[in-house]
């Protein structure tokens, strides 16, 4: 019984804890992309604004993962709206996707890869502010 109890704490808790569910979505760059051909999705740029600068999908707003949580007001009064957030590679609009959710927010996608992937899929990309 004492081994059935180790092994349920050693492995089976840190199973449970990795399985839970974030509120927020991961999508790849196509599936992003056909959310905003088909809809009016918010889409988050949670990079700095000099990596903005350099390139950034159409449409996108600027607010940096740093500033999120002093600016939610800044995004949709309707909690529901799709959100899509991208930055980089993939890592900064996770942690993005989740200050979203604990906000309330209950329509949020992380973009896969972030714009490494949106740029390799073959996706627009503009440069400048």
């Amino acid at each position: 019984m004492k081994r059935l109890l180790i092994f349920a704490f050693i492995v089976i808790l840190p199973a449970l804890v990795f399985c839970r569910d974030t509120g927020f979505t991961t999508i790849p760059p196509a599936e992003a992309h056909a959310m905003i051909e088909e809809g009016t999705p918010i889409l988050l740029d949670v990079r700095t604004r000099g990596e903005y600068a350099d390139r950034h999908v159409p449409g996108s707003v600027l607010i940096p993962l740093n500033e999120l949580s002093s600016r939610l007001g800044e995004l949709s009064d309707d909690k529901t709206r799709d959100i899509l957030v991208i930055c980089r590679s993939g890592s900064r609009s996770r942690a993005a996707s989740q200050i979203l959710v604990e906000a309330g927010f209950t329509s949020v996608h992380n973009i896969d890869r972030g714009i490494i992937g949106w740029e390799r899929d073959g996706f627009p990309l503009e440069e400048g502010d």
